[in-house]
């Protein structure tokens, strides 16, 4: 009987040794064809970045009329192709790769501009996407059935010559309905800036809301699309490309309006701005303590937690109320810009690191120097960096811009003149950029942020606003309408503008003009390998 169950529990043993060492090898046979797989894939990807290298210097320099860059996909097919070959990806013979003479069925496949596989680049003309797949024979894996493994690898490149996007406004949330907003009574105007004869000042889109028709025309029933024009507003552009559908209650959109059309990605998607750690603060406490304020007579102004006022002085005769005229640098805890108080900003870059930007009042800013055209400035939005996280108060992590004047007149850096403190000499990285809303800041990871422009008695700014994960609005409260597609001169509402925003929404009671010319904006300058 022992000797019966001795037998059993060895019997018992060897089973599950059995079955142990089967699973050892199975798992090793899968590690030996996946370390295979990696090392084969780091070969196609060899490969793939001088193939789309080669391929992006068969694009075209833009149309100065249409906008339009063209591409030689038999050019760049061959480019690509030869660097498959040189890597033994496709045999010499097959100078085509033609995938139908390949015993592997590799394959080289150019797309111009990139497709859906490159989500940060889908639809971007100026770039070039190279996708090489090839199956490869399996060691251990045929034991489970698995003969073939197909591996991919891709590339894009970029040949974009310092030009700006030629959209005026564009929507990035894919999903979601109203992402895009004109609304109130208000007029928006889209138009080239007199002078100005080349293509631009489109209207994208991304959001899926809707059932998109072939009239390619805003419905008037059914709820909401991505593209909402209420009330008794109207959109004059060029081009408005709406990936769902759009809705007028009343009007819809002149101009050509394409609905069904393709999403874009973010055209500035990767842009940096420089590391704030370790910058003192300017005027608004530090990053961790306040610090001295100036002297002066008066203190309204200054957020934060604790706070440190601006001490501000009286305005020069006419004007009435406190002034106070601000340095570029980092502002800890942000501004709280009280009533009837005028802030000028000098020529530079402003960082508002946690509390966001609130005004009270018939408060002003401007970025006005005399009587002159408005200084070149920068607000960049995000946190404090040595406080957010772990704290969430509002006065240390990225809140809302709320420019909410009686007055409020902004312009963007200039690229051929330095912008402090970034810059103090030479060029500026960042010309043609007015507002710019960290996406990877407190607000931005949540896309909870808003970027409010409003100007009561006058407003002008000018500039890329880029907010890729907030909402921006700008409001006219002007009395002045033209159903003219071009404002007058007259006009006390300009926001010469390009927005590339999460969601966006343009009205209010009066005109919005937006005259369109690159001069004026963000310039890419993207060449060579992107992804």
């Amino acid at each position: 009987m022992k000797h019966r169950r001795r037998s059993m529990q060895r019997g018992q043993i060897l089973i599950v040794t059995a079955a142990a060492l089967l699973v050892l090898i199975s798992v090793a046979a899968l590690v030996v064809d996946l370390g295979f797989s990696w090392m084969l894939h780091r070969q196609e990807q060899n490969a793939a970045d001088p193939a789309a290298l080669a391929a992006a210097r068969f694009i075209g320099d833009q149309d100065p009329v249409t906008g339009d860059q063209t591409f030689d996909f038999g050019l760049a097919g061959q480019a690509a192709c030869f660097y498959a070959i040189q890597n033994k990806l496709v045999d010499p013979s097959n100078t085509n790769c033609d995938p139908a003479l390949d015993p592997d069925d590799a394959t080289v496949t150019v797309h111009y501009p990139p497709d859906a596989t490159s989500p940060d680049f889908v639809g971007d003309t100026g770039h070039v996407q190279v996708i090489i797949t090839k199956n490869r024979d399996t060691f251990f894996s045929r034991v489970f059935g698995i003969g073939r493994m197909t591996i991919t690898a891709q590339a894009v490149a970029a040949r974009v010559r310092g030009a700006a996007n030629t959209h005026s406004l564009i929507a990035l949330k894919p999903d979601g309905c109203s992402t895009a907003e004109v609304q109130g009574t208000a007029l928006v105007h889209i138009y080239p800036k007199p002078g100005y004869t080349g293509p631009g000042g489109f209207v994208q889109v991304n959001a899926n809301c809707g059932t998109p028709t072939s009239d390619d025309a805003c419905g008037t029933s059914g709820g909401s699309g991505s593209l909402d024009v209420n009330g008794t507003a109207d959109l004059y552009a060029t081009k408005v490309n709406v990936h769902g559908s759009c809705k007028g209650s009343v009007d819809e959109p002149h101009g050509l309006l394409d609905e069904a059309a393709s999403q874009v990605a973010d055209p500035l998607g990767g842009l940096v701005f420089p590391s704030i750690l370790g910058q003192p603060g300017a005027r608004c406490g530090g990053p961790s303590a306040p610090q001295t304020a100036p002297t002066g007579t008066a203190s309204k102004g200054c957020g934060g937690a604790p706070s440190v006022d601006w001490q501000s002085s009286p305005c020069p005769p006419p004007s009435t109320g406190d002034c106070v005229t601000l340095d570029p640098g980092v502002y800890y805890g942000g501004w709280t810009i009280d009533n009837d108080l005028s802030v000028t900003l000098k020529p530079g870059i402003y960082v508002i690191a946690g509390g966001g930007i609130r005004f009270i009042g018939t408060s002003s800013l401007t970025s006005l120097a005399g009587t002159g055209p408005p200084a070149p400035v920068l607000i960049y939005n995000t946190d404090n960096p040595s406080q957010c996280p772990p704290s969430t108060s509002q006065w240390h992590c990225q809140d809302d811009l709320s420019l909410k004047a009686d007055r409020l007149q902004l312009a963007g850096l200039k690229a051929d003149a330095p912008c402090p403190p970034i810059s103090t000499t030479g060029g500026c990285p960042f010309g043609g950029m007015v507002i710019w809303d960290d996406p990877k800041g407190a607000q931005g990871l949540t896309g909870s942020g808003l970027i409010h422009v409003e100007g009561n008695s006058e407003l002008f700014i000018s500039g890329t606003i880029y907010a890729p994960r907030s909402a921006v609005e700008i409001l006219g409260t002007s009395s002045e309408n033209t159903t003219t597609q071009v404002c007058p001169t007259t006009a006390t509402q300009i926001a010469a503008v390009q927005i590339i925003s999460w969601t966006w929404k343009i009205g209010g009671t009066g005109d919005v003009c937006m005259p369109y010319d690159p001069a004026d904006l963000y310039k890419i300058n993207r060449r060579g390998l992107v992804e």
